[in-house]
Formats: structure tokens, C-alpha cells, sequence
């Protein structure tokens, strides 16, 4: 199985979604996080991506601040994986019903 190009998953987050990223961080060489503001203007949630060397990881997270440990929904082992999820997301929304 191929390996998780961060770089390449970079890149397209940023065509993806432009300037709905909120927040972009390399944690580590290994390690990058993702904040996209890419639902509805009323939900009260907002994309969460891990990306790392193994895996991307996909969950929602509140808008505002707040301290979550919740896990991720969704992890995905290969860039095309990650982005046949991300085209989902953008033509049905969020696979689970937000309150």
C-alpha cells in the first residue's frame, strides 16, 4: 500500500478549500493539523484533519473554542483515500448528523 504524501495533501487542502482553512499547523515533521470552516454557516462545526506519515485522520469539531479529546471519525490510509472522502464531504456534507 502506498505511503501518505503530507505534501501533496497539503497542497490539495489548499485547492480544496482555499481560504475556508482556519487553521494550519506542522506539529511536527511528522505531524500536520487542519482546521476547514468548509459546513454550512449554521452548523456549529468545522472539519478537523490529522495528516501524518501513516494515516489521515477526519473529525468535526466545535467552532468555538473548546477542549476536545474526542478521537477522529474517519482515518484513511492513502492520499486518494483522504480525497475521494474530502469530495464526499463536499457534495453531501459530513457523513453523521450534526445536533
Amino acid at each position: 500500500m502506498e505511503k501518505v504524501n503530507k505534501e501533496n495533501f497539503r497542497i490539495y487542502l489548499n485547492d480544496v478549500y482555499q481560504s475556508k482553512i482556519t487553521f494550519y499547523e506542522e506539529f511536527t515533521e511528522f505531524v500536520s493539523f487542519f482546521e476547514i470552516d468548509c459546513f454550512s454557516e449554521a452548523c456549529k462545526y468545522k472539519l478537523s484533519i490529522e495528516v501524518s506519515d501513516d494515516n489521515i485522520k477526519f473529525g468535526a469539531v466545535t467552532k468555538e473554542p473548546s477542549i476536545d479529546f474526542s478521537l477522529y471519525d474517519f482515518i484513511f490510509e492513502t492520499n486518494k483515500q483522504a480525497e475521494e472522502f474530502v469530495e464526499q464531504i463536499n457534495k453531501l456534507g459530513w457523513p453523521k448528523q450534526f445536533e
